[in-house]
């Protein structure tokens, strides 16, 4: 607006210099971005930036903290081509931080404009435009000294510390939402030139914030230093966990300057670790300890870890009442204030209620950056932080479509250079807005972001599936204990799902006449029991509706899943899977039986390595099922997207298998066979030496094999929440006998038959899954021989219910344990004798099969193997060709275990009770007999100090 020539103007003169006289000098106006300021009515506004201006003007007298007028002042060119003579020259403030020196009196300018060439000198700054704002930040220091906002084509200085600084001609409803939809009163203090607003009608805060009639308020004793008491509160559980899978926030509120701190938790438990954070972090930054914690009754806060530390660093803690949330209102209040705000911030921009972890730190970042009536119209951020701007970065409307600026390196040149994200808040250790991309699933923190305020990132609430295709899920709620005194309780009524008439019969179809005594069949679409092949076609049938929320309830009351965001993905794998369940049987495919690895094998296996001290490698091949060769014709379409060009009208004539074919697995294991039968090459993937196979975990050494389920049975305990119990010696009392409907049913039946499924498992490296630790594993050792020896046992009409006995046994190869069972008898035994000789049957089943698994895999010696039992007359049974009335409803056993022994493949020997290492197997026993056991069958805690 005004420029001089290269004689440098007057300075403003000190208490000890003199001013030095210059002589006058024209100035000459250049074309700057105030020139369209002369196009206005003349008023005196806010200070301007301007490009185009020499030095720093002013028309206001009243603006200047000191003025001086002498004789050699130079002569303004303005930008209409007039020129004038200053009248003086002095100090002007337009903000604390920014002290204009040289500033140039002009009554005939009506406009207060700031030389940004003049002011980087100066004041050492840098000064950063963007479309709506401008910064000027300190170089040394890098603290923000001014602040302007854009009207009208000028860039306007404001306050650095008002929370007004988003504001200039906006209107009032965009300003309110911004601010994070304040009441009335506080938006009327935090822009007082909307003083005049009788109401603002904002549905969000009617939908979000509308309330009862209050009570009178109590007399406003308010601490009188900082942290001398701190209110606390937990809320939660969110029925809807957040995206990072949050379902609980607390608070501590100071209640000086009800500053308010507030953490996302997971679950309740968290307490004591956030709390002491906290604390670390007041200590730290004020240097000052908390007095008093004044919280509810909340088992969290009364832990022993908790007192403790309270007691510890003398922290008094006071508590309410029972039934009495008035004793600690300012949190109870606080609370209600953060979910009401971050209800109305979600139900504003129709953003999905994952995101409310979100919209609560939103909500608790702007409402520390308000005024507050409780500390008279203060604001509890600057009481706290009085030498600390209000807030790095203008506000912005929460849920609003925003463009993050991409700084990936490397990145194609002709990508895009910025990515759609949802505008979720402000980081609160950096200075940057928090956007999340729905696309990566991904947080970001960039100050280089572009909003559009206007435009919410949802346009709907449910938009996400058709409403016909929403269905009502009932809540649950656990049932309460009957008020003492009368209540009026209303309940929702539940949503009523009209049911759907079956669709009418085409026109062209036969009419029935009426006189018939065979009503028309409906098509098997129609029918009630018809099953539907697909989501949609299950919706259009009240039947299938009905089940399918009465499913979804019992899934929901169970706890089943936990509603959470993606996490991230470490690898994207795409799978095309064929619609077996469209094959028809004989038609499209015949056999599907494919074989799966006995567990029992995979012991041997493993055995021989550490007999043979071979090396142990895992191998994955790639796409297996697409190795089998097909021998029907299965036709199926191109997949959806990958259309070939010009060949749309075409189908895929299968030649291998594919995923979801319901003859895949037969199909792979025929090629697979035959290749390995021909010693050819596999395509696969070396996974390194062994060491996780099926959830089994297995360490080799030199020393042998060791197969352990530590973490599988470390998984079990957690999820039954007994990770800190302690291992006992007698895990089942042997004089206790359970019999069916004895004691109350389980609440859970499927809970139950879940882990009796997982400790099904377990027993693949445990014999015994009920005693020592859960590093129990089995090792392998190489004893020098390979001779197969099993173990019999039976526990005689063990079971009281029935009487049935059960049947144990376990067999050992080269002195490792291979194989082991316990099974109850499918028939009631007449004698000790007949319960032995069934469990010899079962046994030797097992010795015959291992024997025709070595001589396939050409180990070992054919050496005669060892049955050994402790039960005299079933011994003398085997051995004996006597039939009598004792034995001949057993024949079958009798026959098969003699022509075993008359052919020298099984021996058998008598082995005292105490030595029966089968005894484990069928029977509940005693600590140190299991302990005795244990050792026998190589079952070792591998992770016991040596």
């Amino acid at each position: 607006m005004a420029q001089s020539s290269d004689s440098p103007l007057p300075q403003l003169p000190s208490s000890s210099a003199s001013q030095t006289s210059q002589a006058s000098i024209a100035s000459v106006a250049q074309p700057g971005n105030a020139s369209a300021c002369l196009t206005h009515t003349s008023f005196l506004g806010p200070w301007i930036l301007d490009s185009g201006a020499s030095d720093h003007l002013s028309g206001n007298k009243d603006l200047f903290s000191s003025i001086t007028t002498t004789s050699d002042l130079p002569t303004v060119t303005l930008a209409n081509g007039s020129q004038t003579v200053a009248k003086g020259i002095g100090l002007a403030l337009p903000l604390p931080s920014l002290p204009l020196t040289s500033v140039l009196y002009t009554p005939e300018c009506p406009f207060n404009l700031i030389s940004i060439s003049k002011i980087t000198r100066t004041l050492n700054c840098s000064i950063t435009f963007s479309d709506k704002f401008v910064t000027l930040q300190d170089r040394s220091t890098g603290k923000t000294i001014g602040i302007g906002r854009e009207s009208q084509g000028l860039y306007h200085l404001t306050s650095d510390s008002s929370p007004a600084v988003c504001i200039s001609t906006d209107a009032p409803l965009l300003i309110h939402n911004r601010l994070g939809h304040p009441s009335l009163s506080k938006f009327q203090k935090m822009v007082p030139r909307f003083s005049t607003l009788s109401s603002l009608p904002c549905e969000s805060c009617q939908l979000g914030k509308h309330t009862r009639v209050s009570f009178p308020k109590r007399l406003n004793n308010r601490a009188k230093s900082p942290f001398e008491l701190v209110h606390t509160d937990v809320w939660g559980p969110c029925r809807t966990a957040s995206t990072l899978g949050f379902q609980y926030f607390v608070t501590f509120i100071d209640d000086y300057s009800r500053c308010t701190w507030l953490f996302l938790m997971k679950n309740r438990a968290e307490l004591f670790s956030i709390f002491q954070k906290f604390y670390t972090e007041i200590q730290t930054q004020f240097n000052i300890s908390i007095r008093v914690l004044r919280s509810d009754n909340a088992r969290e806060y009364f832990s022993a870890q908790f007192t403790s530390f309270m007691s510890h660093h003398g922290i008094l803690h006071q508590s309410s009442c029972a039934h009495t949330p008035q004793q600690n209102g300012v949190a109870e209040r606080k609370n209600r204030h953060l979910v009401e705000t971050a209800r109305t911030l979600l139900l504003h921009s129709h953003v999905p209620f994952r995101f409310w972890g979100d919209a609560v730190l939103t909500a608790c970042y702007l409402i520390n950056r308000m005024p507050s009536s409780v500390l008279h119209d203060q604001i509890p951020h600057s009481l706290l932080f009085p030498d600390q701007p209000l807030s790095f970065l203008p506000p912005r409307v929460f849920g609003c479509t925003c463009f993050v600026h991409i700084l990936t390196p490397g990145q194609d040149k002709l990508s895009a250079k910025a990515m759609k994200c949802l505008f979720l808040g402000y980081s609160r250790l950096q200075k940057g807005y928090r956007c999340y991309s729905l696309e990566t699933h991904r947080y970001f923190i960039s100050a280089d972001v572009t909003f559009f305020e206007d435009s919410p990132f949802f346009s709907t609430t449910s938009e996400s599936l058709p409403v016909s295709e929403v269905l009502p899920i009932p809540i649950v709620s656990p049932p309460e204990a009957m008020p003492p005194r009368p209540l009026q309780v209303y309940h929702r009524r539940p949503r009523i799902v009209a049911p759907l008439p079956f669709p009418e019969a085409p026109a062209d179809s036969l009419p029935i006449p009426s006189a018939s005594p065979a009503p028309a069949l409906p098509s098997p679409n129609d029918l009630p029991i018809a099953v539907r092949k697909s989501t949609h076609e299950a919706l259009s049938h009240p039947g299938w509706r009905q089940a399918m929320v009465d499913e979804m309830a019992a899934l929901h009351s169970n706890g089943t899943w936990d509603l959470l965001f993606y996490p991230l993905v470490d690898r994207l794998k795409a799978r095309l899977v064929a619609k077996g369940y469209t094959q028809v049987y004989g038609s499209d495919y015949g056999d599907t039986f494919s074989p799966v690895a006995k567990i029992a094998s995979v012991r041997l296996l493993l055995s021989m390595a550490a007999m043979c001290s071979w090396p142990l490698y895992q191998l994955d091949i790639k796409n297996a099922f697409l190795h089998g060769d097909l021998a029907e014709e299965v036709y199926m379409e191109q997949p959806p997207g990958f259309v070939a060009q010009g060949e749309s009208g075409l189908v895929c004539k299968l030649r291998r298998s594919l995923y979801g074919l319901q003859q895949s697995p037969r199909a792979w294991f025929s090629r697979f066979s035959s290749v390995v039968q021909e010693f050819g090459m596999l395509r696969n993937q070396r996974l390194g030496e062994t060491q996780v196979f099926l959830g089994i975990e297995i360490a080799q050494s030199s020393s042998g094999v060791v197969l352990s389920q530590r973490k599988y049975a470390l998984d079990i305990l957690e999820e039954t929440g007994m990770l800190d119990c302690k291992p006992v010696d007698t895990p089942m009392d042997p004089n206790v006998k359970l019999v069916p409907g004895q004691g109350e049913p389980l609440g859970d039946p499927g809970r139950y038959r879940r882990l009796v499924g997982k400790l099904n498992y377990l027993t693949i490296t445990r014999p015994d899954i009920s005693f020592l630790t859960p590093g129990q594993g089995v090792l392998y050792e190489n004893r020098g021989h390979t001779q197969v020896v099993g173990y019999t046992d039976a526990d005689w009409a063990g079971s009281p219910t029935d009487r049935r006995s059960t049947s144990g046994y376990c067999v050992f190869i080269g002195g490792n344990l291979i194989s082991w069972k316990s099974k109850k008898q499918d028939v009631v035994a007449r004698s000790s004798a007949e319960a032995e000789y069934r469990a010899m049957a079962l046994a030797t089943c097992e010795l015959i099969w291992l024997r025709h698994r070595l001589q396939e895999l050409r180990f070992g010696k054919d050496e005669q193997m060892k049955l050994i039992c402790d039960n005299q007359a079933a011994l003398h049974i085997a051995s004996n060709p006597v039939f009598h009335e004792r034995t001949k409803h057993i024949e079958v056993d009798c026959h098969f275990i003699r022509e075993k022994i008359a052919s020298g493949c099984v021996a058998t020997s008598f082995v005292n009770s105490n030595d029966q290492l089968a005894d484990i197997f069928t029977k509940s026993l005693r600590g140190p007999r299991i302990k005795y056991i244990c050792n026998k069958l190589g079952a070792y805690d591998v992770y016991a100090p040596a």
